[in-house]
């Protein structure tokens, strides 16, 4: 089901000559590539439709410029619900009582991706249970985006739990002077940082439920309550989602506001 992409074994020389056409290191420093370990993430999970296999080639070749191995979570297709009841977790709620829906809504089935990616890293706790990284797969990032995830992850209040790197209409408690902000309440979280499974399991009690929820709509509640203590990238300067580019799969989710990157990587790939 879970395909894993490692950028040391899958392209070869196609590979090293997009490193090499592009120096083989960052565009705006000398230092080598990060690891996942120096980032300070354990795993990277990309959801991605089956039928958009444009996004990922795009994401992919993203990710494989920056050295970033990550594991692809085959989304949920909400026209083809009952085809793909072998992609969710026996523990989900919302399938048991289910027998005779032929399809749902593109909001409900991105709720149900994002709850499987959750089931998905608690089967898979790492020993030191380190944060793991979601993207959803129309992003672009900036060029030097690990080196900026990595300081902002070193620079966060020690009680966070989400680090929200993708979202909008964000609203902040707090703002803090180094592009952070103590969350309030926002729509369209497309990538964001769990810090552990403790924080995953939270997340499964509030979403696993039987009746129908929005995936980025759940957690709101919780987060303006303080029982969720989420802070975000703010203004988003290491990742944007980019419809312009993909368009949109949840015809029922309203507008991205555009926002800029300073030096995306996907227009020094051309991707």
């Amino acid at each position: 089901m879970f395909e894993v992409y490692d950028n040391k074994f899958r392209y070869g020389c196609a590979y090293c000559c997009v490193l090499v056409g592009l120096n083989a290191t960052n565009e705006s420093t000398s230092q080598r590539f990060l690891t996942l370990e120096e980032i300070g993430i354990d795993k990277v999970f990309v959801i991605n439709l089956d039928i958009r296999k444009d996004r990922l080639a795009h994401v992919s070749k993203l990710l494989d410029y920056l050295q970033i191995p990550f594991t692809r979570f085959p989304a949920i297709d909400g026209k083809k619900f009952l085809q793909q009841l072998n992609r969710f977790d026996p523990r989900t709620k919302y399938i048991q009582n289910i027998s005779n829906i032929s399809s749902i809504s593109g909001q409900i089935a991105a709720w149900q991706s994002h709850l499987q990616v959750y089931f998905k890293i608690i089967s898979e706790v790492s020993p030191n249970d380190r944060p793991v990284l979601i993207f959803e797969d129309d992003i672009d990032l900036e060029a030097d985006a690990p080196f900026l995830l990595k300081e902002a992850l070193h620079s966060l209040p020690n009680d966070w739990e989400i680090f929200l790197l993708g979202h909008s209409e964000m609203w902040c408690k707090h703002v803090y002077s180094n592009n952070i902000c103590r969350a309030d309440t926002f729509f369209c979280a497309f990538a964001y940082v769990v810090r552990n499974s403790t924080v995953v399991e939270k997340l499964i009690n509030w979403s696993n439920t039987k009746n129908s929820q929005v995936a980025d709509v759940f957690w709101r509640g919780h987060i303006s309550g303080g029982s969720l203590i989420a802070y975000a990238a703010h203004p988003q300067h290491i990742v944007i989602q980019d419809r312009a580019k993909f368009g949109t799969n949840i015809p029922e989710s309203g507008p991205i506001n555009p926002e800029r990157l300073r030096n995306p990587l996907s227009k020094l790939l051309r991707a």
